[in-house]
C-alpha cells in the first residue's frame, strides 16, 4: 500500500471532493465538505480511512487532532491541516514550524521526529509520575545535534536524551530491582484507542536503556 500512494504524493487539495476529518465538529470551516468523524485516539480507524481516500478526495485534518497528524506523517507526509485558530489550510511542515516557532528552516523529517516526540511526552508520558515536560527548544537542539537522516523513523536516542536532559535524572542512580520494563513499542503500535503508559518515569527511561542495549535504534509508528 505505502508503494502505491507515493505515486499519488502531491495530489492532496487537487481533487473535486474534500473529506474533514475531526473529533468534534464544533467550529466552522470555511468550505465544502464531507465530515469524517472519529476520536483522535483511534489511530488505526484514522490511518485506515485516511489511506483508502487519499487517492480520490482530498483529505484535510483538524489541527486539533495532533496524535492521527502525527501517526499520518509516519506513513505519507502529503497531509493538509486545518488550523482552527486562523481558518487557513497548511502544510505538515507549516503545522510543525507554527507549533515550535522555529527559526530554522525544517525538512519533512525533522517535522515528522518532533511530532513523534511531541505525542510520546504529551500523550503517552501524560499519567506518569515526575513526567517530562515539552521544550521546544531541547527537543530543536537534540535534533540537531543527533543529525537524524532516516526518514519516517522515530529515534531511542532523541527521546532517551530528550528526557534526561528535560527531567535532569539518571538511570544509573536508580536501583535495578525497583524498575519495571515496559513495552514501548506495544503501546505506540498503529491500533485504535491509544492509551497512556502505566508506571513512572523512571521506568520508561530504563525501559529505552535497555532497548538501546539489545540494538533496538527506532520506533516505527
Amino acid at each position: 500500500m505505502s508503494k502505491f500512494i507515493k505515486d499519488y504524493i502531491g495530489l492532496n487539495g487537487t481533487y473535486q471532493h474534500t473529506i474533514l476529518m475531526r473529533e468534534i465538529d464544533d467550529i466552522y470551516a470555511p468550505f465544502k465538505y464531507e465530515l469524517y468523524l472519529n476520536n483522535d485516539t483511534n489511530i488505526k480507524s484514522n490511518c485506515d480511512f485516511f489511506i483508502n481516500n487519499y487517492t480520490k478526495s482530498n483529505i484535510i485534518i483538524d489541527s486539533r487532532m495532533i496524535k492521527t497528524i502525527t501517526y499520518i506523517s509516519n506513513i505519507i507526509d502529503d497531509i493538509l491541516i486545518y488550523n482552527v485558530n486562523n481558518n487557513e489550510i497548511i502544510s505538515l511542515t507549516q503545522f510543525v514550524m507554527d507549533k515550535t516557532s522555529s527559526s530554522k528552516i525544517l525538512n519533512i523529517n525533522d517535522c515528522v521526529n518532533i511530532l513523534n516526540l511531541f505525542v510520546f511526552i504529551n500523550f503517552f508520558c501524560n499519567k506518569l509520575s515526575n513526567k517530562p515536560s515539552w521544550n521546544c527548544d531541547i527537543a530543536l537542539n537534540l535534533l540537531n545535534q543527533l543529525k537524524l537522516t532516516i526518514p519516517n523513523s522515530f529515534s531511542i536516542i532523541y527521546i532517551y536524551n530528550y528526557i534526561i536532559s528535560n527531567i535532569n535524572q539518571n538511570i544509573k542512580d536508580k536501583k535495578i530491582t525497583k524498575l519495571k520494563r515496559i513495552n514501548i513499542q506495544n503501546y505506540l503500535k498503529i491500533q485504535d484507542e491509544i492509551h497512556p503508559f502505566q508506571g513512572n518515569i523512571d521506568d520508561i527511561i530504563y525501559s529505552l536503556n535497555e532497548m538501546k542495549n539489545i540494538g533496538i535504534n527506532y520506533i516505527l509508528l
